[in-house]
């Protein structure tokens, strides 16, 4: 494997070379050139058997571009590192005292990069060579965009993705959206004035408090209609990819994202969001209740079952499937009982520096140790559409 990686290296490397395409340099640029236009964070963990197609989609889709290409990694036990290193690009990992998180790798890769526009992908993700001109044409056009993100392409192997898709979620579909879920094109100066990139604290929804604080800012965020990438994702059982999420703290996202906007304006939108979370944590304490007043003779256990039973059935002819439909339920119960788990953990302040250890720096924009710049005064909120 690492051989065909580094066949794709080389490959990747004399495409740079060619008439039509900016040369890979032997030197970082130098005086105003020494700031790329772009800084392409990738995020992964345990990705080795997809990070090469990742690369190689991103290389090809930035050669036009001067490019800071850094893989932000959250200490992978694979050849994650390795392989990457091939490429030629920037690889920086977390530090072994740093927990991991969803938030912290994007949030690693902004302490390094340079750019004047920042693209956020996952490892497991392949970067359609037609979004980044659209993208950029979209942020010059509208100034008060902080974030463009495009068409995202799921893989239907496991249960979730397809629910997902079958949702057909608003914040994926084109138009001016709450989030960039799947990765997008930002806007550094808008990330700029927040202070920081992701809240590290958080195993979850990290791209949503990303986008909410954006717009509390008076930013935009909008989705067009041009592919951006495909998500090739999880591969496993949905109960064992269920499983995993309750171990890594992957659904605690909601407790935690809510505890992070305490006192803020974010909270009603996110209230709004996890319903089902708070609906289900109501749905507890009414069981709760009727179990107590059957054992106080007070209710009939017949109304306690139908109680019990009615989000299964209800789902199920939803779905019109018992697999899809009780995968729903039972993933209902595991993220209400994670929002509960991330209201409770204490968080840190997300504007802390990362400790890292830089793995390999690139010829072409190397990364260094970039210090946060200045929190510019308050935009004034855009006019609503």
């Amino acid at each position: 494997m690492k051989t065909a990686f580094s066949s794709l290296a080389q490959d990747r490397s004399h495409r740079h070379r060619g008439d039509n395409a900016p040369a890979m340099q032997s030197k970082a640029p130098q005086g105003e050139e020494a700031r790329p236009l772009l800084s392409v964070i990738i995020k992964t963990l345990n990705e080795a058997e997809k990070i090469g197609a990742c690369l190689a989609s991103v290389l090809e889709a930035v050669h036009a571009y001067p490019t800071q290409v850094i893989v932000a990694d959250s200490r992978s036990d694979d050849a994650t590192t390795e392989i990457a290193r091939s490429f030629g690009v920037n690889v920086v990992t977390l530090a072994a005292d740093e927990a991991r998180s969803c938030g912290v790798g994007p949030q690693l890769g902004y302490q390094h990069a340079t750019g004047q526009y920042l693209l956020l992908l996952d490892g497991d993700m392949q970067l359609h060579p037609a979004f980044l001109p659209a993208a950029l044409h979209a942020m010059e056009e509208d100034p008060c965009l902080a974030g463009v993100g495009g068409g995202v392409e799921f893989d239907a192997a496991n249960l979730e993705y397809r629910l997902r898709r079958e949702r057909g979620m608003p914040h994926l579909q084109p138009g001016y959206v709450n989030r960039l879920e799947g990765g997008g094109l930002f806007r550094r100066e808008a990330v700029d004035q927040l202070g920081y990139f992701t809240n590290q604290n958080l195993h979850s929804f990290e791209e949503f408090d990303l986008g909410l604080r954006l717009q509390e800012s008076g930013w935009r965020l909008r989705r067009i209609g041009v592919p951006a990438v495909s998500h090739s994702g999880h591969t496993m059982p949905a109960l064992t990819l269920l499983m995993r999420r309750w171990r890594t703290r992957y659904v605690d996202g909601q407790g935690e994202v809510l505890r992070a906007a305490f006192g803020t304006a974010r909270i009603p939108v996110l209230l709004r969001a996890f319903w089902i979370s708070l609906a289900v944590v109501a749905w507890w304490g009414a069981l709760l209740l009727c179990v107590l007043l059957v054992a106080w003779q007070q209710v009939n256990v017949y109304l306690a079952l139908a109680l019990a039973g009615l989000p299964l059935v209800v789902m199920v002819l939803k779905k019109r499937s018992l697999v899809k439909g009780g995968y729903a339920v039972l993933q209902w119960q595991v993220c209400a009982a994670g929002m509960l788990r991330g209201l409770m953990r204490p968080q840190h302040p997300p504007t802390r520096k990362v400790s890292a250890q830089v793995i390999a720096t690139s010829a072409m924009y190397p990364i260094g140790d970039v210090p946060p710049p200045g929190v510019p005064a308050q935009r004034q909120p855009a006019a609503a559409e």
